[in-house]
């Protein structure tokens, strides 16, 4: 299975792919949160070309989501969703708190997320997803 897992729910943006849970390449960079939207998509199509897959070949997501900054997290998330809702395929959720770099991933940590699941809490009972 080929799997991209990203976090960008702090200043370090965190790219990973991994096919058959095996890293198979990675990238963290520290950025002000208002360059992050600029980083992302262009280095995770690099390390899928870099990886000599195709987008379409990916099975997976794996989206960080938190505790973090909100403005990081809408933007992780608002990737995650359409991609998987355009690619048909099911993303999951680990906490950023517990694995600081998505390369640090493992099984353990993630839970798959349903279609109706409202991902982060916020104040006055209502929430984001």
């Amino acid at each position: 299975m080929k799997i991209l897992a990203f976090d960008t729910s702090s200043k370090l943006v965190s790219v990973a792919l991994f096919e058959n849970e095996r890293l198979v390449s990675s990238f963290d960079s520290e950025q002000s949160l208002n360059e992050q939207s600029r980083v992302l998509l262009p280095e995770i199509e690099r390390l899928i070309k870099d990886a000599k897959w195709t987008a379409k070949e990916i099975d997976a997501l794996y989206i960080g989501v938190g505790p973090g900054s909100f403005t990081g997290l809408r933007m992780g998330m608002a990737l995650a969703k359409a991609w998987s809702l355009t690619k048909k395929m099911k993303f999951y959720k680990f906490s950023s708190g517990v694995v600081s770099k998505v390369k640090d991933l493992e099984a353990s940590h993630l839970t798959e997320v349903s279609d109706i699941e409202q991902l982060v809490p916020v104040y006055a009972n209502d929430h984001f997803s």
